[in-house]
């Protein structure tokens, strides 16, 4: 009995030794995956960032547009300009 569980032990530690040389060896590994994805996380952000600010930039010029066609189109109707029946005229003229 106790020859086997000498034998299971001396297995479990050699596959011990084993699991923990592999890790070492491919610590430099984990070590450059882990930066990488630290930059990448980093740039992401700098991205989200930078698209949100691109967005407000392109909805003001959204804004501006549909205040100006609100503008010309009230300008092409001639109202608003002292209007004598739409042409731009003062009035009583």
């Amino acid at each position: 009995m106790e020859a086997v569980i000498e034998k299971e032990c001396s297995a479990l530690g050699g596959l011990f030794q084993s699991v923990m040389g592999d890790m070492k060896s491919s610590y430099p590994i984990w070590e450059d995956f882990i930066s990488k994805a630290g930059k990448l996380q980093s740039q992401l952000r700098a991205t989200v960032v930078a698209a949100a600010a691109f967005l407000d930039a392109f909805q003001k010029v959204a804004d501006l547009a549909t205040n100006t066609r609100g503008k010309t189109m009230y300008l092409s109707r001639g109202e608003g300009m002292g209007g004598g029946e739409g042409r731009g005229e003062p009035v009583g003229v």
